[in-house]
């Protein structure tokens, strides 16, 4: 009876574990060559009331930082070292790593959140739809300060058809990947390429 009781409560504690192991929790790891002990602000976005909400602070020693904790979900977050620009990325529970030069932020490399690793993917994917889109409108306004009308015109109107590209983009993706995290703050940071209509339409699926 006692190795029976003995063995309910190993098992009790073994599942204890592993609902622990199945939430999981996040490390972020920072490494910033040239930091001199300065501050870390640790934040996360709150959807629900718009704004960002600091979740922790600490300080760069011998050139690291780290905040550890439990994501609610895949939430876009921003650590701020004093006196520069934030760096944002999406949070998840993994281990995430941001390596830079205090110089140079802005190029801090983030790894080991796939959630992040989404958000580059669809940015660099719109960033090409809007470079081919800027290309053909150099194109067009070059043939027409040439003289040359015919080509003119149909440059101008391959431009006019490829301002739907972005959204014809977005609303395939947000059909095939409803559940993405970053998607909607793909959404809201590309608006000024889509029309109010495309933009409503497309967040009216969050």
């Amino acid at each position: 009876m006692k190795k029976n009781s003995f063995l309910l409560l190993i098992i009790s504690v073994l599942s204890s574990c592993a609902m622990q192991i199945d939430r999981g929790n996040y490390t972020i790891k920072g490494t910033v060559v040239g930091s001199n002990n300065e501050k870390v602000y640790f934040s996360v976005f709150d959807d629900a009331q718009n704004k960002w909400k600091l979740v922790d602070t600490t300080n760069i020693k011998s050139g690291s930082f780290s905040f550890t904790g439990e994501a609610d979900g895949r939430q876009l977050c921003e650590v701020k070292i004093e006196h520069s620009l934030p760096i944002k990325f999406f949070l998840e529970n993994s281990n995430i790593q941001l390596n830079g030069e205090i110089t140079k932020l802005k190029d801090v490399v983030v790894r080991g959140s796939q959630a992040n690793d989404e958000f580059l993917t669809l940015q660099d994917s719109i960033s090409a739809l809007l470079h081919k889109q800027n290309m053909l409108y150099i194109k067009a306004k070059s043939a027409e300060n040439d003289g040359y009308t015919e080509i003119a015109k149909i440059s101008f109107s391959n431009f006019q058809n490829s301002q739907k590209n972005v959204y014809l983009f977005l609303k395939r993706y947000c059909e095939n990947n409803r559940d993405s995290a970053p998607l909607r703050y793909v959404i809201r940071a590309n608006k000024k390429s889509l029309t109010e209509k495309e933009y409503n339409n497309l967040m009216k699926k969050f």
